[in-house]
């Protein structure tokens, strides 16, 4: 798993405190940062793509769209929340990916 992102984005990305261990790379060919993960046939595929999502995907350990999400009025709990699952070895919220998959 990485990060690709360049100019600005990338400086930002590599100053900010992370909660997860992951390579953030230098990449002209990108617009937007996107988070780069392999699949079970070993092929590289997006993630996750913007600059917040993958801002908070590296604060908080996991894509937290509490704007969303309908316990929004306690405290994010990530991991703990019935919400939370795991997809190529990241964890994230279902309702990311209920507005995206159909």
């Amino acid at each position: 798993m990485e990060i690709r992102a360049k100019n600005r984005d990338y400086k930002k990305l590599k100053k900010q405190k992370t909660k997860v261990d992951i390579t953030i790379t230098y990449d002209d060919n990108v617009e937007i940062p996107v988070i780069m993960v392999k699949t079970n046939e070993g092929k590289l595929v997006e993630y996750l793509k913007g600059f917040k999502v993958i801002q908070n995907y590296l604060k908080y350990g996991y894509n937290r769209i509490i704007k969303r999400c309908p316990f929004r009025h306690r405290k994010c709990i990530g991991e703990k929340c019935s919400l939370y699952f795991i997809d190529n070895g990241t964890g994230d919220c279902v309702l990311i990916w209920s507005m995206f998959k159909k």
